[in-house]
């Protein structure tokens, strides 16, 4: 078992308890949906939520998610806070805090997981009761089964 992972009673069969990176990134994130939330941005806290969500289930997507969700233009890096024109400069500079912090822990995490390190990925954990599992294909696009000239899928 990885270091830092611990079986835990959970409502999803199989989880365990995440990583403390894992659980730190989760915990900052969360601080930055409630920032979002507060003032104005409820689409993106609802985004970043699900991220923090993914985490505390030990998901790896999460991360990944929150990092596709911080890169390029037109992401959450560019948002600004304003209340009726006017720029909330302490809260901006809030924002620009909690952003700095999550990309830090998410870039630390995708290192280490790189690095070959465990942190309670999701692939790594034993599917519950009902759940298949299937591994994901290196380019990152999602498995859809192939249909042969019998009309069956090579899943069945």
């Amino acid at each position: 078992m990885a270091e830092g992972c611990k079986p835990t009673q959970h409502r999803y069969a199989g989880m365990m308890s995440p990583h403390p990176m894992v659980a730190e990134l989760a915990d900052a994130l969360r601080e930055l949906e409630a920032q979002l939330r507060k003032y104005g941005a409820p689409d993106w806290a609802g985004q970043v939520g699900r991220c923090a969500e993914l985490g505390e289930m030990s998901d790896d997507r999460g991360v990944e998610r929150y990092r596709g969700l911080a890169g390029g233009m037109g992401s959450l890096n560019d948002l600004i806070l304003h209340r009726d024109g006017d720029w909330l400069t302490t809260e901006n500079n809030r924002l620009q805090t909690l952003l700095s912090r999550t990309s830090s822990l998410a870039r630390a995490l995708r290192e280490r997981v790189d690095s070959g390190h465990a942190v309670c990925r999701s692939r790594q954990m034993t599917p519950g009761p009902g759940m298949q599992r299937r591994p994901r294909p290196k380019s990152g696009v999602p498995h859809v089964p192939q249909r042969s000239s019998t009309g069956r899928s090579s899943d069945e």
